[in-house]
């Protein structure tokens, strides 16, 4: 199996984990889920042992809100970066990130765009 970390995750890992509680999500089995948290996060300073697996999931087919209460899970970056999950999806006529040697750009990226509403949110609730 190969594993593309997203560009630019691990400033996004650190930044969004001093202002909220942060799950590794996984509709993988636990011993994914598990190499996925240690890829991301070798050390545990971001996600601890908060990892949710196939295994604790409600639904076998999809990610469910009723797991993590409260907690929203943006799409995976990994269905536009791959050609095969592309395919998979039913976006064939969609070139994929890779196919259009493209990755996550720093300051206006996706993880950019996202962390700027994260901190906005967090702003608002605890500032």
């Amino acid at each position: 199996m190969l594993t593309k970390l997203r560009p630019f995750v691990r400033g996004f890992l650190e930044q969004a984990s001093a202002m909220f509680e942060m799950y590794v999500y996984t509709l993988g089995d636990q011993d994914y889920a598990a190499a996925a948290a240690k890829l991301l996060d070798p050390d545990g300073a971001y996600f601890g042992g908060r990892i949710v697996s196939s295994d604790e999931s409600t639904r076998p087919d999809r990610k469910s809100l009723d797991v993590i209460p409260g907690r929203p899970i943006p799409s995976p970056w990994y269905l536009y970066y791959f050609a095969s999950a592309c395919r998979n999806l039913g976006y064939g006529s969609t070139l994929s990130l890779a196919e259009l040697r493209r990755d996550e750009r720093e300051h206006d990226g996706s993880l950019a765009v996202v962390l700027e509403v994260l901190k906005r949110i967090h702003h608002g609730f605890f500032c």
